[in-house]
């Protein structure tokens, strides 16, 4: 070994604890654990343990039990002392038992986590459970491919996320349509806001005394993207940067976007929406004075032919 390689090996290893650890933090946490192998010192003080941000990528695993098994020993493994500020689980294989999604993400919340990232490759029976919609500590939720916890109409689930600043949902499935006002209502300080191709599973009859049982308070909320529909846009009169993909043309606007500057316009609209979207959209411009960036982009496919042939 040169000189030169001895002392970036002395460089290293020479860190204090507090800089390595940070250093981990950016890895994946199996990267993470391997690290132990890069000398004695970090085998033996097992800096990983200390990690308070896990992330799991099951990608590189030979099948789902094998990750199974790895999660639980990091887990297991890992200083219960310390809080868990950043859980981010990526799962290409199926989970056979809810039970193993349950353990990982109740440890998760049991240690006071503060970013939840869930995000499954394709789309599963898996449900959410129940307690991560009522967590006091989440800041930064993101979920894609998963199912809320099924719920009869006679049910009134309950949500409550005080600390949520960051919410984003793909492809997430809830039971009913009137669910996704009350997660939103249940985010009082939300400031990011993310929905695409939100799915609704059972159509029921929405009766006058449901429409405004929960009033949605989105006054923080500073940045939307959506797409896929369901959310009507006078809930967002307070925006400031604003993306949207409209498949059918919403009348609903508020009085006035107050805040928005600037502003992304998708038409992906079937006949015969997209005959009078420029007379919604010059309203919509009536009703945004501070605006200062206007996007405007059109999606052509087969669907609008179909209609006008």
């Amino acid at each position: 070994m040169s000189r030169r390689q001895r002392l970036r090996k002395d460089r290293l290893t020479s860190l204090p604890d507090e800089i390595l650890e940070h250093i981990l933090s950016y890895l994946p946490t199996k990267d993470s654990v391997a690290t132990s192998f890069l000398s004695k010192r970090w085998k033996s003080q097992s800096l990983w343990r200390s990690q308070l941000n896990l992330h799991f990528e099951d990608k590189t695993f030979a099948d789902s039990f094998a990750f199974r098994q790895f999660v639980y020993s990091v887990i297991n493994t890992r200083d219960t002392t310390l809080p868990i500020h950043s859980f981010h689980l990526n799962s290409h294989h199926d989970f056979y038992y809810d039970t193993d999604f349950y353990g990982f993400i109740y440890e998760a919340i049991t240690r006071g986590v503060q970013n939840l990232i869930i995000n499954f490759s394709h789309m599963r029976k898996t449900t959410l459970p129940p307690y991560v919609l009522t967590n006091k500590t989440l800041s930064v939720l993101k979920l894609k491919r998963i199912t809320l916890n099924e719920i009869s109409n006679k049910d009134d689930p309950y949500f409550d996320l005080p600390s949520l600043k960051v919410l984003h949902l793909e492809y997430v499935a809830f039971t009913y349509y009137k669910h996704i006002k009350k997660l939103l209502s249940a985010c009082p300080i939300l400031e990011e806001l993310k929905l695409k191709d939100i799915i609704v599973k059972r159509f029921a009859m929405v009766l006058p005394i449901d429409i405004d049982r929960y009033v949605l308070s989105l006054s923080n909320l500073v940045r939307a993207n959506i797409s896929g529909g369901y959310i009507q846009l006078h809930w967002l009169q307070n925006i400031q940067h604003f993306r949207v993909e409209l498949r059918w043309i919403n009348n609903c606007l508020p009085d006035m976007f107050h805040n928005l500057i600037h502003m992304e316009l998708i038409f992906d609209c079937i006949y015969p929406a997209a005959s009078f979207k420029w007379n919604w959209l010059i309203e919509l411009l009536q009703k945004s004075p501070k605006l200062q960036t206007l996007i405007i982009d059109e999606v052509f496919n087969i669907r609008h032919c179909l209609f006008e042939f």
